[in-house]
């Protein structure tokens, strides 16, 4: 899988960094893609969700109380953000800290297949577990790192298959 972080600066603030990937070859980010294929359906909870990054990144920060927590294996980071109560859109997320949060696809919890329910998990979720165990091998390399202040993420944020030959 080819793939950059890219910081989404709409979001980003004094209390945290909001970053997104961009797989190669395409124009959008997962975010994005993620925003233009629920926004005629779930249009309040996309603004929910809008208004709840925009918050984490200028005023209130990146608290676990936004998150359901483990929607992967515990291991790999991979929670789901969820702007309205209702909890029908959700947003997946690696968190890093307290500070930085890399956002990826998500999708409706009414539009999950009978197999999810079983306890397999959505490809979006695998995607992303996929995307934290690469960025967590650049950090044990110290290819990826944190700036000073813990807000950011720094240093190669370029994923590329031959990386990992």
């Amino acid at each position: 899988m080819n793939y950059e972080i890219i910081e989404l600066q709409q979001f980003s603030g004094k209390r945290a960094h909001i970053y997104s990937i961009i797989m190669a070859n395409e124009d959008i980010s997962l975010f994005e893609r993620f925003v233009r294929t629920h926004i005629s359906t779930y249009k309040t909870e996309l603004n929910a969700i809008t208004k709840l990054l925009t918050a984490m990144g200028c005023s209130v920060g990146v608290q676990e109380k936004y998150f359901k927590v483990q929607e992967g294996i515990p291991a790999a980071g991979v929670s789901a953000l969820y702007g309205h109560i209702e909890k029908n859109l959700r947003l997946y997320c690696i968190r890093y800290g307290a500070v930085p949060i890399i956002i990826g696809g998500g999708g409706s919890a009414a539009a999950q297949p009978p197999s999810l329910q079983k306890g397999e998990k959505p490809e979006e979720v695998i995607a992303m577990m996929k995307i934290s165990k690469d960025i967590l091998h650049k950090i044990h390399d110290g290819a990826i790192y944190r700036s000073p202040d813990g807000s950011q993420l720094k240093g190669d944020l370029i994923f590329k298959d031959h990386d990992k030959e």
